[in-house]
């Protein structure tokens, strides 16, 4: 799915990458959230005494992303990216092995974590309510992707650098297998934490304050035999945080010039006065993320603080642009309208969700963790289990893993149903280019206007990257 929407957005010309690309998903959130992640770490490691200062370092490394983005363009950010990619993945699997070996091998790893009841594959609950699921995290997920890689600027923005369709599309497939393989190495790790800290929990020891701390206190628990440990963890995880900062402050900036200051010009823009105006707001937008990041502290856990309030615009988006794609009756008014309707819905929700974790309304059972193996403490209370409040609002406590496909339907059910009510297209007016070549059969015979050949020719000729609505002086950057 996600390669159709990009042979849509590269088979046309700059016009219609404006009019499919008009409204695009904030990367600003996501930006001060992987701030936060090197927060978590750098705090663990300041209080160990085992690395430099935290809160010196946080805003240097900040300050490296705005000015990589400021000064490099798109060109830069890529290939920092791929250097980052390398530290991150590093930092990753040499902690896999260390720890694998530490233990005792994987099969120990497995064999804990299922005795704990940690490996469930196939909980196929249909309760929208209940967290995690086989269909909340496939079908749920899914969709969480999809707007992450098919109708995310950052995503499109890389695609449309690239010479022809073919290259974007192995793009798309190496994108895949790499989310695929860090995702599985993360859970890994995430059972090899367990195991390590079966018989104490270092949350409930007090030896950490949240458990997004868990994988920096194992890192340096593991490092006692192994120097040089700490520092390559968190050159992965500032590699991985930079990445994510660089890339969207380089989208952000892309799309406010774009959408925002250069429809105030009259006349042509010069490269050197775009240029200069670029870097103004990539300082700006990174100024503004830099005092941002501290509120993260207060949404609790990172995932469920990512996957809720990123899910407000990226389902809105990714049903706007299924709404165009695949649906040849809707009109503007319709698009917008679903709009509105899927952000204020799916928002309601996702804010209302954070409010009532905030009071303790709403409380997530977690598995049953042991202190019995804590040796050097002599006096600890465990907490009771955290229980729900039954007269919390539904929604409310439905699973932050639908709110993505939630937001799409809703975008397109309630722009489907304004379109209808306020004159439907005639499909046969359509630009069959601007829709996905799945419904191609179902639409009735074409205006003459339109010719079947139009936008087709060297499509993986040099010609595509004129074509393409990325400016003139990014391509040059490329």
């Amino acid at each position: 799915m996600t390669m159709g929407k990009l042979l849509i957005g590269l088979d046309k010309p700059k016009t219609m990458q404006r009019s499919y690309f008009e409204l695009r998903p904030p990367m600003n959130y996501r930006t001060q959230v992987n701030c936060h992640s090197v927060n978590l770490s750098l705090d663990e490691l300041w209080v160990m005494n085992k690395l430099f200062t935290a809160t010196w370092n946080l805003h240097v490394h900040r300050s490296e992303a705005i000015v990589q983005a400021r000064n490099g363009g798109l060109k830069a950010v890529v290939w920092s990216d791929t250097l980052q990619l390398i530290l991150m993945f590093g930092g990753v699997i040499v902690v896999m092995i260390l720890g694998t070996i530490k233990i005792g091998g994987p099969e120990v790893v497995f064999q804990r974590s299922e005795q704990s009841g940690r490996l469930e594959f196939f909980n196929l609950d249909l309760d929208p309510t209940v967290r995690h699921t086989f269909w909340s995290v496939t079908i749920g997920n899914y969709f969480s992707w999809l707007s992450s890689s098919a109708v995310n600027q950052a995503m499109v923005q890389r695609c449309l650098a690239l010479p022809n369709i073919k290259k974007a599309n192995y793009t798309i497939v190496i994108l895949t297998i790499g989310i695929a393989c860090i995702v599985s190495m993360s859970c890994y790790t995430g059972l090899l934490i367990y195991a390590t800290f079966a018989d104490c929990d270092p949350v409930s020891a007090r030896l950490i304050r949240k458990a997004d701390q868990l994988l920096p206190y194992y890192v340096m628990e593991l490092s006692e035999h192994v120097p040089g440990l700490p520092g390559l963890f968190v050159a992965g995880v500032f590699s991985a945080a930079l990445s994510t900062m660089s890339t969207g402050l380089n989208s952000m900036t892309g799309v406010i010039f774009e959408d925002l200051i250069r429809p105030m010009y009259k006349g042509p823009i010069s490269e050197s006065t775009a240029s200069l105006i670029m870097k103004i707001v990539v300082v700006i937008i990174g100024t503004c993320c830099v005092g941002l990041v501290f509120l993260v502290d207060k949404l609790g856990t990172i995932v469920q603080a990512v996957k809720s309030l990123t899910g407000i615009a990226s389902g809105s988006l990714l049903g706007i642009f299924s709404l165009g794609m695949f649906f040849p009756w809707a009109n503007p008014k319709g698009a917008i309208a679903g709009g509105i309707v899927s952000v204020a819905f799916v928002g309601w929700i996702s804010l209302g969700t954070q409010a009532a974790i905030a009071r303790k309304q709403i409380t997530f059972p977690t598995k049953p963790v042991s202190i019995e193996g804590c040796l050097h403490l002599v006096n600890i209370t465990m907490d009771p289990v955290p229980t729900s409040r039954e007269d919390v609002f539904f929604l409310y406590r439905m699973s932050y893993l639908w709110y993505s496909i939630i937001g799409t339907l809703t975008a397109i059910i309630v722009g489907l149903i304004v379109s209808f009510m306020t004159r439907p297209r005639d499909p046969r007016s359509i630009d069959p280019d601007l829709l996905s070549p799945v419904i191609h059969r179902f639409l009735p015979r074409m205006s003459n206007k339109f010719s079947r050949d139009q936008g087709h020719q060297q499509k993986d000729g040099t010609e595509m990257q004129q074509r393409t609505s990325l400016p003139k002086y990014e391509l040059k950057k490329c």
